[in-house]
C-alpha cells in the first residue's frame, strides 16, 4: 500500500493520522510504522499473499492479544487492537516501540533459555485447548533457521516474532507478533486452502526447528 492509502485507511480509526511516520519493516501481513516516538503501528497489507492467505478480521486479532496477555502478559509487548469505525472487521495494532531491541539468535539463547522454556508451555496449553500457536520464528527467522538447520549450525538460528530485551541487567523476551498460527486438523471453507497449508505446514516446521536449535519440545 502506498503512504496515501495507508492514511486514508488509518482515517477511519481513532487515531492522529499526523503522528503516522516512516516505514520500520514490513512482514507478510503488516506495515509497521513509526507512531509517534514512543509507539508502531501496524496496518494490514493488501497483497498477493494476502488476497491468498484471506484478510485477518478484528475479532480474531482480538482473540489472540487476549490470550497472549491473559497468559504470558510479562512477555507480550504493550499491545492494542483498534477498530475501524467504518468497517468493524478492519483493525489495526498499537505497540510500544523497543528501540533497544534485538534478534534472538542461537548464540543469545542460553541468556533467555528459562522464559523461552516457560513460553513454550504456555503454548501448548494454546494449541491443546483452543487449537492456536505462537509464530515463534517470524518470515527471516524461519528462512534462516531452516538453513541454520540444514548446515548444522546452531548459531545461525533466529528467532525475529520474540525479541530479546535488556533490563535491569538481565536478558528478557518480548512478545511482538501477537497474531496465532490456527491449527485445523482438516481444510474446511470457513477458511481460504492457502492459509490452512501456510499455517499447518509452518508450525509442523517450527516443533522441528524449537527441539533442533534449543532442545525443547514444542
Amino acid at each position: 500500500m502506498k503512504r496515501k492509502e495507508v492514511l486514508a485507511y488509518l482515517a477511519d480509526f481513532d487515531l492522529e493520522v499526523q503522528r503516522v511516520g516512516d516505514v520500520l519493516l514490513e512482514g507478510k501481513q503488516h506495515a509497521v510504522y513509526h507512531y509517534g516516538d514512543d509507539q508502531i503501528i501496524k496496518v494490514p497489507k493488501r497483497s498477493l499473499y494476502m488476497k491468498l492467505y484471506g484478510a485477518i478480521d478484528y475479532d480474531a486479532v482480538l482473540r489472540d492479544v487476549t490470550l497472549l496477555q491473559t497468559h504470558l502478559s510479562e512477555f507480550v509487548v504493550p499491545t492494542q487492537v483498534l477498530q475501524s469505525r467504518r468497517n468493524p472487521d478492519q483493525y489495526v495494532i498499537l505497540q510500544a516501540y523497543l528501540p533497544d531491541a534485538i534478534y534472538i539468535t542461537g548464540d543469545r539463547f542460553p541468556a533467555i533459555r528459562e522464559d523461552f522454556a516457560r513460553i513454550v508451555a504456555v503454548n501448548r496449553h494454546f494449541i491443546e485447548q483452543h487449537r492456536l500457536s505462537i509464530d515463534f520464528f517470524g518470515n527471516i527467522g524461519f528462512r534462516r533457521s531452516i538453513l541454520a538447520s540444514l548446515l548444522r549450525r546452531r548459531e545461525m538460528a533466529l528467532l525475529n516474532n520474540l525479541l530479546l530485551v535488556e533490563r535491569d541487567g538481565r536478558a528478557h523476551i518480548k512478545i511482538t507478533d501477537v497474531n496465532l498460527s490456527e491449527l485445523r486438523l482438516w481444510w474446511n471453507a470457513d477458511v481460504k486452502l492457502f492459509h490452512w497449508i501456510v499455517d499447518s505446514a509452518v508450525f509442523t516446521i517450527t516443533q522441528l526447528l524449537i527441539r533442533d536449535h534449543f532442545g525443547i519440545d514444542g
